[in-house]
């Protein structure tokens, strides 16, 4: 029964049916069973179809009737080159049929050409089964080799740099995108070689990146791709070039550093409620977005300017007195220590951070019972006891976005809290404000973090000269 083996899926080969004029899969069209009940299979002839290149989906296709899948591959390879030679102009006419015969000592094949009744014999090169080698370096396996390796799976002790789980999730949408958009242009992801990626496919990535997601730039999906083509290189010793090695970045534009006002941010805390929080998923399900701890979630997270990952985690026990009447959170500085020691615990104690406990963090924290659960390893959110963290955090930033939306019409995000509070901060304190925030440079939160409208405001009682009555 011809077949094409399970590696070759998408070579340019298929097997067609000349009785029912349908691809031949595991089940008969005719009977609806297996194919291996079909009583065509005489019928049953390989099919050749080559993509003409500068189009979305053209082919040129042949039927040839090769007795084997050996003397197929073969005669797919003639057939690239016969394109190639007319500049892939249209092939013969249907009528045309390549037929391919079989002495009975089985040891050379000779294709005839039946063209208006006349036979061209020509003489076949046959490839043996030892010469059909899979890739060498399949993309499929090592992505799935990749992400087990950043996420702490099977990885060497000394390779180990565990990674926050938003970035690992980030590295999955972006390869996982790097693929659709190889498939999306008719590319065989079971076979495609690492070696055969290069600057077209490249190129085909980043325009699906703009074009079709409508993305700012691909900066940061390319710099992730770049990021694993060189782990295939210097890890697991792959034989290729980097495609993303060479490749210009684009220039994104400046986007605007946001703060949120008090009114937004009273509007949204009174917009909490049950019926707000109604709304329906992408994929048509009916969700509801509230939750009774939220209200005390993102004021927490306004008050203290963490992550998201660290609001989430915070305890009445974090809470220390530095000295009498200056109380703080004193925490681990996550970000930082994940990176620079690939979160090793023996050196946890080195990457200490203050959060300073203001007067009106002080009034959320009353209000959250700290006389009663003072130094009780009590999360301040009061969710759910048992509760995912991760879920957590998910269902805090989510809900952010959902109820924002109702009462701004600014493009406010979850992380524009952390702005904010940075900017109060460095108001008051100026380049000392990186003591409290985790960053150890000033050039970092003036980039990203000081909200502009809010430094300018401040401005507004200013007089340059004094009094020059």
């Amino acid at each position: 029964m011809k077949k094409v083996p399970t590696i070759f899926k998408g070579c340019g080969i298929r097997v067609q049916c000349l009785k029912c004029r349908s691809e031949v899969t595991d089940t008969c069209q005719i009977k609806g069973k297996s194919i291996s009940t079909c009583e065509n299979k005489d019928k049953h002839k390989f099919k050749l179809a080559v993509h003409i290149p500068g189009t979305s989906s053209s082919k040129r296709t042949r039927l040839i009737n090769a007795a084997t899948f050996d003397v197929a591959l073969t005669e797919l390879a003639k057939f690239k080159q016969e394109l190639l030679a007319n500049n892939f102009s249209p092939a013969l006419k249907s009528e045309n049929l390549v037929v391919l015969e079989t002495n009975p000592t089985n040891q050379t094949q000779t294709p005839v050409l039946v063209q208006n009744n006349i036979q061209i014999i020509e003489a076949a090169q046959v490839i043996s089964p030892l010469q059909i080698s899979p890739p060498k370096f399949l993309l499929v396996d090592y992505i799935a080799q990749y992400l087990d390796f950043i996420s702490g799976v099977n990885t060497p002790f000394h390779l180990m740099r565990k990674l926050s789980r938003d970035h690992i999730k980030e590295t999955e949408r972006v390869v996982e995108r790097f693929c659709f958009s190889l498939k999306k242009n008719n590319y065989n992801l079971e076979t495609l070689d690492l070696g055969s990626i290069g600057q077209d496919e490249v190129g085909i990535f980043c325009n699906y990146l703009i074009s079709d997601l409508k993305l700012s730039s691909y900066n940061k999906p390319c710099a992730i791709m770049k990021a694993f083509f060189n782990w295939c290189i210097q890890i697991k010793d792959c034989d290729i070039k980097n495609p993303f090695f060479k490749m210009r970045l684009t220039v994104a534009p400046k986007k605007e550093k946001i703060a949120i006002t008090q009114a937004e941010f009273r509007a949204l805390l009174n917009a909490i409620t049950f019926e707000n929080g109604k709304a329906v998923l992408l994929n048509g399900k009916p969700t509801n977005y509230y939750h009774e701890w939220l209200s005390v979630a993102f004021r927490l997270a306004l008050e203290t300017g963490l992550r998201a990952e660290e609001v989430v985690t915070l305890k009445f026990n974090n809470i220390c007195e530095l000295k009498k009447s200056v109380m703080a959170f004193k925490l681990i500085n996550l970000k930082v220590w994940r990176i620079q020691t690939g979160e090793d615990q023996a050196q946890i104690n080195k990457y200490v951070k203050y959060v300073p406990i203001t007067s009106s963090l002080n009034d959320l924290l009353q209000e959250c019972g700290y006389l009663n659960h003072k130094e009780t390893d009590k999360y301040i959110i009061p969710f759910p006891e048992g509760s995912n963290l991760n879920y957590v955090q998910d269902t805090i930033s989510r809900s952010f976005t959902h109820y924002i939306k109702q009462v701004s019409p600014r493009k406010i995000e979850y992380k524009d809290l952390r702005k904010t509070y940075i900017t109060a901060l460095t108001m008051v304190l100026g380049d000392k404000a990186k003591l409290f925030t985790g960053h150890s440079d000033d050039a970092v939160i003036r980039k990203h973090y000081l909200a502009d409208s809010v430094l300018m405001a401040g401005l507004g009682n200013l007089n340059i000269f004094g009094d020059c009555g």
